[in-house]
């Protein structure tokens, strides 16, 4: 079995195919979600669903490896000498960079005093296309095994 990089954020399981397939499935809904999102112009809901979709479409490609990682800093440090190659780990960053949704009174008021914009509409086509290649790559590589 390959080693795991560093760290508390991380566990080894048993390699699970079908919980691959299945989050892979649940991905492509969330996808296909977040299209309809947009076409209706709820481009914040249509941005979160994409973000979401990539990161069930992520933990796809962990379940196939049997490996567990706790946030998004440890999935792309499993993920980037692995599979930089072929996912667009870059446009996934810049997703998680995008302050969409929050809670608590502090987020309430940054948000009322404009310091935290929803997603736009560009944001949103950018989110659903990183969204539509992640998944794409994924399929491949959890197809190929």
């Amino acid at each position: 079995m390959e080693e795991l990089p560093e760290g508390p954020d991380f566990s080894r399981r048993i390699p699970d195919l079908v919980s691959a397939y299945v989050a892979m499935d649940v991905a492509a809904e969330m996808l296909n979600s977040a299209i309809e999102k947009y076409h209706n112009k709820t481009y914040e809901e249509a941005f979160i669903d994409s973000r979401n979709s990539v990161r069930v479409a992520a933990s796809a490609i962990l379940l196939k490896d049997g490996c567990i990682a706790s946030t998004f800093d440890s999935t792309i440090r499993y993920l980037e000498p692995r599979y930089s190659n072929i996912l667009p780990l870059d446009s996934w960053s810049d997703l998680e960079a995008i302050q969409a949704e929050g809670d608590g009174i502090i987020y309430f008021l940054l948000k009322v005093i404009g310091k935290i914009k929803k997603p736009n509409r560009q944001q949103a086509k950018k989110a659903i296309i990183t969204a539509e290649q992640f998944l794409n790559s994924v399929r491949m590589m959890v197809e190929l095994r």
